[in-house]
């Protein structure tokens, strides 16, 4: 049996289940969005402008939404690569977060959302680093 898979003896985690879950579902839904751009930029009497903006709009979030959906998938398996890639991932949305909240003028509305994200974001990274999930990806 392949390393990047759980052995039937080892149990696995539900922290890690719960987290591959909502970024499989929240990024299949993104995924989809990339498309709907996709589509809207392809529509008749589209100003030539804003279909470009549409466009890239469209295969950025598509492009991101895929990485990080197959990221999720094989977090999912126990791919000791995806749980590296999920640490970046959670990281880098954690740098733009705060980086959002240092204007002023967003400060107040994004601080509702963004201290429960990385605080939670922060707790995955611990535990994506723990003993027992790293033995489970066959790390240790």
């Amino acid at each position: 049996m392949s390393e990047n898979y759980l052995l039937p003896d080892q149990p696995s985690s539900l922290s890690v289940t719960v987290l591959a879950w909502i970024f499989i579902v929240l990024f299949g839904i993104f995924v989809l969005a990339g498309i709907a751009y996709l589509g809207m930029a392809g529509l008749e009497g589209t100003n030539p402008k804003d279909k470009w903006l549409l466009l890239g709009i469209g295969l950025g979030s598509l492009l991101i939404s895929v990485f990080i959906l197959i990221t999720s998938i094989g977090l999912f398996k126990r791919c000791n690569w995806a749980r590296w890639c999920s640490i970046g991932i959670m990281a880098l949305f954690d740098f733009l977060l705060i980086y959002i909240m240092s204007d002023p003028w967003l400060a107040f509305a994004i601080i509702l959302f963004a201290v429960p994200i990385i605080v939670l974001s922060i707790i995955f990274t611990f535990i994506l680093f723990s003993k027992s999930v790293r033995a489970e990806f066959g790390v240790d």
